[in-house]
């Protein structure tokens, strides 16, 4: 089972929040996400538009349920971004992970 089919659920789930988080006018944005010393830092910001994203109790929530779920199967990151791109009615994400051994990246198109 691939990355990506072990943890759609709870990045699909991520994924729709984040865009929740952030301003309706946004076109496009990026959750920076950083897990040190058993804490994390959230941010979500775009280059593109203006206005300020909201991290919300739930996106910090579905963030340690991401991590933890990785985790378990050995698969520990340092940092995560998730970024979006409204696209029509469509919203087309993309994850990247730094982990502890090295670089990843998984593409998740999801229906708004």
């Amino acid at each position: 089972m691939s990355i990506l089919e072990r943890h759609l659920d709870v990045m699909t789930r991520l994924a729709k929040e984040v865009v929740a988080c952030s301003p309706p006018d946004w076109v496009e944005g990026t959750l920076s996400a950083e897990y040190k010393e058993g804490l994390f830092a959230l941010a979500i910001n775009s280059d593109s538009s203006k206005g300020e994203a909201q991290v919300s109790v739930s996106l910090g929530n579905l963030v340690h349920e991401l991590y933890c779920n990785m985790t378990k199967h050995d698969e520990e990151w340092s940092n995560a971004w998730v970024n979006f791109k409204k696209v029509g009615d469509k919203v087309n994400f993309s994850t990247s992970f730094l982990y502890t051994s090295g670089p990843s990246k998984l593409g998740i198109p999801v229906d708004s």
